[in-house]
């Protein structure tokens, strides 16, 4: 089966499962490849796992521009550069609060299961449409143009929703957090890809 066969099948939803397992079959492994690029290999295959089912749960809605290797290959590059930001940011976390600790500041003030409470009550206090274009593009990995198509808009107008979540979530963290560790919070908000 082709590529271009492969996600009319995914995309109109005939042969789906036929389509999407030639699929699996045809890119894992250059997949894994790829993702052995920026990942140790206990991460690898979680990552190329996590991209498969992101394809089977979008794919009514996957558009390839270029090529399907092109966008395989891409989608696994995004997935291994955001495992590493993830860690690398949690890493910066702990050793902020380290440093916090070790300076005799009051360590229950910036408790991290209290700070995951404020973020998550920070988001969620977003005007609806901001959160909602935050949260796809920073938590499920979509693009401004993915989302300006689900909800009929231009990418400038999910752009500038983003921004201003990003303004207002750095307003109602910034009495929380000191100003070194706001900084490190607003990174892993701001940045996604760690890029």
């Amino acid at each position: 089966m082709e590529d271009s066969a492969i996600l009319e099948c995914l995309r109109t939803g005939v042969r789906e499962k036929e389509a999407f397992e030639t699929l699996f079959r045809k890119y894992y492994t250059p997949m894994c490849i790829q993702a052995h690029r920026y990942l140790d290999m206990e991460d690898i295959e979680d990552v190329v796992q996590e991209c498969f089912v992101w394809i089977w749960n979008n794919r009514s809605l996957i558009v390839v521009e270029k090529s399907v290797p092109s966008y395989m290959y891409s989608m696994v590059r995004h997935k291994a550069l955001n495992t590493i930001r993830k860690r690398n940011i949690g890493q910066k976390v702990s050793e902020m609060l380290q440093e916090i600790r070790e300076n005799d500041m009051d360590e229950n003030a910036f408790d991290a299961e209290e700070l995951k409470r404020r973020i998550q009550e920070a988001i969620e206090s977003l005007p609806e449409l901001y959160r909602e274009a935050f949260t796809l593009h920073r938590f499920s990995d979509k693009t401004y143009s993915e989302i300006a198509e689900m909800y009929n808009v231009s990418p400038k107008t999910i752009d500038y929703r983003i921004q201003k979540s990003l303004k207002i979530l750095r307003q109602k963290l910034s009495d929380y957090l000191p100003a070194a560790l706001l900084a490190v919070v607003m990174e892993i908000l701001e940045n996604p890809w760690g890029v």
